[in-house]
C-alpha cells in the first residue's frame, strides 16, 4: 500500500480541487436563490462518483495528469534534472548530487518565488528533494540507480522533454525555474 500513497494523494487532491470548484461555481448570486440551491446536496463534496471520475481521467492520460498535479518540490527536482542534463549534453551521467546543486542554484535565482524561499531550507538538507525523487521514481517519471550511496546515484528521465513541456505549458513557476 505505501507504494501507491503518492498516487492516492494526487487523486484525492484532484477530487478536492474539483469539489471546491463545483461549490464555488454553484454559489448563488443573491440570498433569495439560496433556498433553491440547497437541493444540490453533493455540491462541494468529495463523493465516490467524483473520485471515480478523477480515477478515469488519470487512467486516460496518466503521465500528463501526474505531471500537472506534482507538488513544487517534484517540479523543482525535474527542472534541476532537465537543466543539468542539458548542461552536460550527454557527456556524463547526472547524479542526485548534481540535481541538488542545480536545485539550489534555481532556488537562489528565484528570489521572487515564495515557494522557492520555503523549499530552499529543504534543498540545503536534501531530504525534501530525495522524497520528491522517490515519488517521481515510483510514478515512472524518472529512473534512479543507486551506486555509491544516494547522492552519487545516477538519475535520468524516463519520459521525453516534450512530455514535460506539454504538461507544464501553462505553469509559470516551471517556466521561471527553467530560465
Amino acid at each position: 500500500m505505501p507504494v501507491y500513497a503518492p498516487l492516492l494523494r494526487t487523486y484525492g487532491s484532484r477530487a478536492v480541487e474539483l469539489a471546491e470548484a463545483s461549490a464555488e461555481s454553484s454559489l448563488p448570486a443573491t440570498p433569495s436563490k439560496r433556498a433553491k440551491e440547497r437541493d444540490a446536496v453533493n455540491e462541494g463534496k468529495v463523493t465516490a462518483g467524483l473520485i471515480q471520475s478523477v480515477l478515469q481521467e488519470f487512467l486516460r492520460h496518466p503521465i500528463q495528469l501526474t505531471l500537472r498535479y506534482l507538488p513544487f518540490t517534484a517540479k523543482l527536482f525535474l527542472a534541476a534534472l532537465l537543466l543539468r542534463s542539458r548542461r552536460l549534453s550527454g557527456k556524463s551521467d547526472v547524479t542526485f548530487g548534481d540535481v541538488i546543486e542545480e536545485a539550489t542554484r534555481i532556488c537562489l535565482s528565484s528570489v521572487n518565488s515564495p515557494d522557492a524561499k520555503i523549499i530552499m531550507r529543504g534543498v540545503t538538507t536534501p531530504r525534501g528533494l530525495e522524497n520528491a525523487g522517490i515519488e517521481l521514481e515510483i510514478s515512472k517519471v524518472i529512473n534512479w540507480e543507486e551506486r555509491g550511496g544516494r547522492r552519487g546515484g545516477r538519475v535520468g528521465l524516463q519520459i521525453s522533454e516534450d512530455e514535460l513541456t506539454t504538461a507544464f505549458h501553462q505553469d509559470q513557476g516551471w517556466k521561471e525555474m527553467l530560465k
